[in-house]
């Protein structure tokens, strides 16, 4: 009796087992096993690379196992190459910075500056020699100046025609002492030793004899001249030449700028 028990519970198990679970075809273990082995998704690497990056770590500090190793995609690996190259491209960076930092050329420009604005304490003069041609330009300069006076331009004049050059003259009339408006002085007393002149007539020659304007009219208001007498020496002079009218010496009078007053004191003078 148990003997039929234990065979009848024995069918009983089978019946279950072999009703319970399906058959599975060898193909299907197979991809099972497949799909088991299968590596570990390399988002899980590429996480961990992320999550290096933001940190700001260097990924050698990420511990890999050898199954993960073997088991990455070779993608992956320029991604973990190229992190690593980072760090000394910024290291070159800020050493090159820190030379351009301390090569500073304005600094030395100042320097340069500072050094050439201090004035020197030495001085060096040069005395350039006064060649004979110039020295005998001035000596003939003189010369004329004791025999008759000269305006400084026709002193000038003169030594250009005794063949002097233009430099040599030049040198001889900055050179020589003279007063020039005394020069012009002299020279109207000379005119008034000759013949006679109005004012302004003697002013005109002096301005023909190369004098400036203010160094005639220094000698025309300088010179002891009486201008009536003039007129009067003047009219002689016309009526030793010719006769005239009255009227008609008293113009030509006033023609050689004698005032009217001047003239008329002539014409009356002499026609009386």
């Amino acid at each position: 009796m148990k003997k039929l028990l234990a065979i009848s519970l024995i069918l009983a198990t089978i019946l279950v087992v072999s009703c319970g679970s399906p058959s599975v075809t060898p193909e299907m273990s197979a991809t099972s096993e497949v799909l088991d082995t299968r590596p570990p998704s390399a988002t899980k690497v590429t996480t961990e690379s992320a999550s290096t990056r933001t940190t700001g770590e260097p990924e050698s500090s990420t511990t890999i196992t050898g199954e993960q190793k073997s088991s990455v995609d070779p993608t992956t690996k320029p991604t973990t190459t190229t992190q690593k190259s980072t760090a000394p491209t910024t290291k070159t960076t800020t050493s090159t910075t820190e030379k351009k930092s301390s090569k500073d050329p304005t600094s030395s420009t100042t320097t340069t500056k500072r050094t050439s604005d201090k004035p020197s304490s030495t001085t060096t003069t040069t005395t350039k020699a006064v060649s004979l041609e110039y020295q005998n330009a001035l000596k003939k300069a003189e010369q004329y100046l004791a025999l008759m006076p000269f305006s400084k331009i026709g002193l000038y004049n003169q030594l250009l025609y005794e063949k002097y050059s233009k430099e040599a003259a030049q040198y001889a009339v900055d050179n020589v002492k003279a007063n020039w408006k005394q020069q012009a002085l002299l020279k109207a007393n000379d005119y008034l030793d000759l013949m006679p002149f109005s004012k302004e007539g003697l002013y005109d020659q002096l301005l023909f004899e190369k004098f400036l304007s203010e160094e005639a009219r220094y000698a025309v208001n300088n010179v002891k001249a009486n201008w009536k007498e003039q007129a009067v020496k003047k009219g002689q002079d016309y009526l030793d030449l010719m006769p005239m009218s009255k009227e008609q010496l008293r113009e030509q009078l006033i023609y050689d700028k004698f005032t009217p007053e001047e003239a008329d004191y002539a014409v009356n003078k002499l026609f009386d």
